[in-house]
């Protein structure tokens, strides 16, 4: 989780706004995101890595975006080169079955890949079905409560089988 606050941190610094900022009138704006709350640290940098806060049905419109290509009805949101490569393996993590991207894991078995949100929150996106499935869970829980990956990945197989 230190990455990405650094990451944070090294943005608002170089270029005077929070992520938080730029996010809300690069992405969240033109996908219509309204309802943010991104939690920051005590200088003012949004938290890289936790503590973004959107409903279920506009983290479905963000996995729309990654399911187009980076494009929202039309208009280029972010590079397509930029989804390709951080929807595909980078690095292999802790679970050997699901390698890492650039904050999505890849679920080999079902040509997809999801981001998981503390508490068992999930934005699944397999392409090759045309789906996007969010799972709302518990943020505030302790990493015992919510859906760990392989337990989603049972609703997930389910979900892309029935899609096919």
């Amino acid at each position: 989780d230190a990455d990405p606050h650094l990451l944070s941190a090294t943005v608002t610094r170089t270029t005077g706004e929070t992520l938080e900022e730029i996010a809300r009138r690069e992405l969240f704006e033109p996908l219509g995101i309204t309802d943010v709350h991104w939690e920051a640290d005590a200088a003012g940098n949004s938290v890289g890595a936790v503590g973004l806060f959107l409903r279920p049905r506009d983290r479905a419109k963000l996995g729309e975006l990654v399911l187009r290509g980076g494009s929202w009805q039309g208009r280029r949101i972010v590079s397509q080169a930029w989804i390709e490569e951080s929807t595909s393996a980078q690095v292999m993590g802790h679970d050997p079955e699901a390698p890492y991207g650039f904050y999505w894991w890849m679920v080999p078995e079902l040509d997809a890949f999801t981001a998981i949100g503390h508490g068992g929150n999930y934005i699944f996106v397999a392409p090759a079905a045309d789906l996007v499935v969010v799972l709302e869970s518990l943020p505030h829980s302790n990493g015992e409560a919510g859906a760990p990956l392989e337990r989603f990945l049972r609703l997930a197989r389910l979900v892309v089988g029935a899609a096919r």
